[in-house]
């Protein structure tokens, strides 16, 4: 009888990572969201770090794609009042790991106020207010002027003295 003869092999596989795509998101009040995304195998985690390199805490969600890859994102909430530098980096056996830097508040998108609005509108109305309210009194003297006028021509026409 024949012996089999086995062997094994390990195949260890890894899809590089995307670049990180990076975003800034508004809360209420002071407060931003930042947020990494980035996508690869094997399954990664980001890491967060302030501008003293201290270790933040993050809410991160994994998701398998169709396609057996890994969408990975991560979000911290700081205040956009304080200036500070946050890096997100993605680690976890992924090779040349990469990062990304957020710089607080440079990087925040300046959101035009509702009250900028607000003066607008109200603005806006008060000038047509204004205009209506100029054209009316302009037509009612021009009317009373009419009237008075013509009252005048028919007490001349029949020869009375004008009261």
């Amino acid at each position: 009888m024949g012996v089999a003869d086995y062997k094994e092999t390990v195949l260890s596989v890894k899809a590089s990572y995307k670049p990180i795509k990076k975003s800034i998101l508004s809360r209420e009040g002071e407060e931003v969201d930042l947020v990494c995304e980035s996508g690869g195998y094997p399954e990664a985690t980001f890491s967060w770090s302030d501008g003293n390199n201290k270790v933040l805490s993050s809410n991160d969600s994994h998701v398998q794609t169709p396609d057996q890859l890994f969408q990975v994102t991560s979000k911290i909430t700081v205040r956009s009042s304080v200036k500070n530098n946050y890096t997100c980096s993605i680690g976890d056996g992924v090779p040349n790991s990469l990062l990304y830097r957020f710089i607080i508040p440079d990087e925040i998108p300046v959101i035009k106020s509702s009250s900028t609005s607000l003066y607008i509108a109200l603005a806006t109305t008060l000038l047509v207010a204004v205009i209506i309210a100029v054209v009316i009194i302009r037509n009612y003297r021009q009317r009373g002027r009419s009237i008075n006028s013509s009252t005048a021509c028919r007490h001349n026409l029949l020869g009375l003295a004008p009261t």
